[in-house]
């Protein structure tokens, strides 16, 4: 089974080809990883990388399937 453009306006990595569901729920769950990561991060590594704590809050409270 595939995801087809038509069905993904939304999410910008499935614009270009198809995806089928398994490589979108492993782009979902890497996501959803990352951003629970931004939590544990210390202060001087979130800027570093130029965000700030309520940002990296804001980026972790998304859901997994918003870009």
């Amino acid at each position: 089974m595939s995801v087809y453009v038509s069905q993904a306006r939304n999410h910008p990595v499935l614009l270009h080809r198809r995806y089928s569901i398994i490589e979108v729920l492993k782009f979902w769950y890497q996501r959803s990883k990352e951003r629970r990561h931004l939590l544990e991060l210390e202060e001087l590594y979130l800027t570093d990388m130029g965000i700030s704590r309520s940002q990296a809050f804001a980026e972790a409270a998304k859901p997994f399937w918003q870009a």
